[in-house]
């Protein structure tokens, strides 16, 4: 959860911190569950000595909202090693900065893992949603983590039998091919006895069934929800359920399609409304599944206009108070978390960047005063357009607002050579450095990209205007606070 590390100077801000954390770190034991064990993952990253390697777990699979386990920085030499407590198998991601890969881990397992060197092309700025590989991982023992393994091999039959019979399955609706395959799997993994592997291929299988109409709604209802358990931390049986319930309340449901759900998540208690009203669908009998299917509502309906986010923050605030279920706790908490991150209000990222005599500076250095923040590179010329615009701004806020500018360009010497020639230039400049995290803290997907951020470091405006174009009456507004 990012925390604005800004200092609380009202006893207010330090209980409601100390609350926020308290709340995450039960989030975090809750998963981690009394008989967790110790897993851990070495290996080598050939040529990615001194960068970062992480291993990561998702808060939710509905958000894909993430939760740091452990990090380090790869030797020289490419080894490496993490280690951290789990009670569950799940689906790890492993990164090096913003390189991503699948793991599947188990508690108390022991996986080496081999990464292949990246093929990175010499590029002048940093745009980690672009330039962004997939992590190929070879498992050097695979014998003792037999999951990754299991679900390698069945995937690629899978893949191979999609592509294979695309038209066959998806427009002829040929079950008949269908449960050959389906035998055939059954054939080649029957004697898996592990139930995470097991469910994974039920799920991915479900999939296909969905597609190709093996049965109605009610009858794939009862085959792979009704009466089973609700397998949170399974990739395959979250994204069937996202699936199979994407428009679920607003136009898939003969009972609920007709709900005026605008009035009633206006209404004084919207989760027991909300609860009430979808217990009249037979699917939803289950409390603790209805209210998975009421979270993947409010999902869809923050998405949807006319819905007003504080309307479906409200019903999760709600939930997360009266839920009788631990779990359907933890993802109404990440779902609130993913809704307002960057929003208005919220804590802005804080951050240890280099400035220009390289001495660390972080976001918390500039409390007192709003902050003007924006990412930028030497080769974008609107980047370069819109300093030359915030000139005359700087002038007139200098003394009332921090003007702070940070470089993704790849060398801190392109930026330092640049600021040379721009000596009219004079606010707070840092750079990103070797790694990612500051860009994908702040979501930066393109140059460049304005915000502006109150006092007390929560968001203002994200993205906020820019400096040709309505960004002075947003510093004149929020100066006048």
């Amino acid at each position: 959860m990012p925390v604005s590390l800004f200092q609380m100077k009202s006893v207010f801000e330090v209980k409601l911190f100390m609350r926020r954390l308290i709340i995450l770190l039960s989030l975090v034991f809750l998963w981690l569950g009394a008989s967790a064990l110790a897993t851990i993952v070495t290996g080598e990253a050939p040529g990615a000595g001194g960068r970062k390697i992480k291993v990561s777990r998702t808060c939710s699979l509905v958000s894909q909202w993430t939760i740091p386990l452990d990090e380090t920085t790869i030797e020289a030499d490419g080894h490496f090693l993490l280690q951290f407590d789990v009670a569950k198998t799940f689906s790890a991601i492993i990164s090096i900065d913003f390189h991503k890969a699948e793991l599947f881990l188990e508690p108390g397992s022991k996986v080496n893992i081999n990464i292949s060197p990246l093929s990175e092309q010499d590029e002048k700025e940093m745009y980690p949603f672009i330039q962004a590989q997939s992590l190929q991982i070879d498992l050097t023992n695979p014998a003792s983590n037999e999951i990754n393994t299991a679900i390698s091999t069945f995937n690629a039959l899978f893949d191979t039998f999609i592509l294979e019979h695309f038209n066959e399955i998806y427009r002829e609706r040929n079950k008949v091919l269908l449960d050959t395959f389906r035998n055939k799997i059954n054939r080649q993994f029957g004697t898996e006895s592990d139930p995470y592997f097991k469910n994974y291929c039920l799920y991915k299988m479900a999939s296909v069934d969905q597609a190709a109409m093996a049965g109605s709604q009610a009858m794939l209802a009862r085959k792979y929800f009704i009466g089973q358990p609700i397998l949170y931390e399974n990739p395959e049986y979250m994204e069937f359920f996202q699936s199979f319930f994407k428009k679920y309340l607003t136009a898939t449901s003969r009972e609920l399609r007709r709900t005026d759900y605008k009035t009633i998540l206006r209404g004084p208690d919207p989760y027991m409304s909300m609860m009430k009203i979808l217990a009249t669908d037979t699917i939803l009998s289950n409390e603790q599944f209805r209210e998975l299917v009421l979270m993947q509502g409010v999902l869809e309906f923050v998405h949807t206009s006319g819905f007003p986010l504080e309307d479906n923050l409200n019903v999760l605030r709600i939930l997360q108070q009266k839920t009788k279920f631990p779990d359907n706790k933890r993802l109404a908490w990440d779902l609130t978390e993913y809704l307002t991150y960057l929003k208005p209000g919220s804590p802005a990222p804080d951050f240890n960047l280099n400035n220009l005599d390289k001495k660390q500076v972080s976001l918390k250095s500039f409390i007192g005063k709003p902050v003007l923040l924006w990412f930028w590179t030497t080769s974008c010329q609107e980047c370069l357009n819109e300093m030359d615009r915030l000139q005359s701004l700087s002038g007139k806020f200098t003394d009332r607002i921090s003007f702070v500018a940070i470089s993704a360009d790849k060398d801190f010497l392109t930026m330092q050579y640049f600021l040379k020639q721009k000596q009219s230039f004079h606010w707070n400049f840092l750079h990103i450095g070797t790694s990612a995290d500051v860009l994908i803290a702040y979501d930066v997907r393109s140059y460049p990209l304005f915000i502006l951020i109150d006092k007390q470091g929560k968001i203002i405006s994200y993205p906020a205007e820019v400096a040709g174009n309505g960004l002075e009456l947003s510093i004149e507004k929020l100066l006048e606070q």
